[in-house]
């Protein structure tokens, strides 16, 4: 909660420079705006079959008979209009999830991110802001991670988790920075979270799969560490050009 409310009222964004000050929140009229900035919903949709597909068709774990579990479970007609239904239902949980995403990216985004873009960089601030982001989460990792997959060492879980959440640290902070705002991060983590889950459900569980895949496995870890590379290139070139146009001007 601490968090919560120190992102609420002081929230820092960068200045034209890069740097970052100290002003009111920001959550709309970013710069990447909202619909531009729409295209990260649809992001975790990327990785996650970049990640899911591999393993559904390599180890045969693809298991549809989920789907039709789920109409049944919710209720819905077994046609095409609950089939249907159901796509929106998963489609629409990121935009609930934002309540808890926001008050998580309110404090690593928000309120974390830019002081440390500030004293160190893009580079730097996005490692140290996914370690700390990781490590938080460890406690839970190491109390829950057994009972679920019993036989996967904790250590190869929490490595897994750590290069994935400091890859798409890289994403959050591009998103961060270009937009001033913290909403397009919550949206990010919140359809991360949605879709890695119905991807999860879509997946048959067993002690090959479990060291594959969700957010403690080797699929997602090894799928992130180039979309990471891809932002923080685009980061680097958007930088490059700035200070070329700078020049210029200081030039004329």
């Amino acid at each position: 909660m601490g968090r919560l409310f120190a992102g609420l009222y002081v929230v820092p964004r960068c200045r034209g420079d890069g740097r970052s000050i100290v002003c009111p929140p920001r959550f709309a009229g970013s710069r990447v705006g909202m619909g531009r900035s729409s295209i990260f919903y649809a992001l975790p949709i990327a990785f996650c079959l970049g990640a899911y597909l591999p393993v559904w068709l390599g180890c045969d774990a693809f298991r549809p008979r989920a789907v039709q579990e789920s109409v049944v479970k919710l209720g819905l007609p077994p046609d095409a209009a609950g089939y249907l239904g159901l796509a929106l239902l998963v489609l629409a949980q990121p935009l609930s999830g934002m309540v808890g995403s926001l008050g998580e990216e309110l404090g690593w985004r928000g309120f974390l991110l830019p002081r440390l873009h500030s004293l160190m960089g893009f580079t730097k601030a996005s490692l140290a802001t996914g370690l700390i982001w990781s490590i938080w989460h460890f406690p839970v990792v190491i109390a829950v991670f057994p009972l679920y997959r019993p036989g996967v060492p904790v250590w190869y879980a929490l490595a897994c988790f750590t290069v994935t959440v400091v890859a798409i640290s890289f994403v959050h902070s591009w998103l961060r920075l270009c937009s001033g705002s913290a909403w397009p991060s919550a949206l990010l983590h919140a359809a991360s979270n949605a879709f890695v889950a119905s991807f999860q459900a879509l997946t048959r569980e067993n002690p090959t799969t479990w060291y594959l895949t969700f957010e403690y496995g080797l699929g997602l870890a090894v799928v992130m560490l180039p979309v990471a590379y891809a932002f923080w290139w685009s980061w680097r070139k958007r930088q490059t050009g700035a200070e070329s146009q700078a020049g210029s001007e200081i030039t004329v």
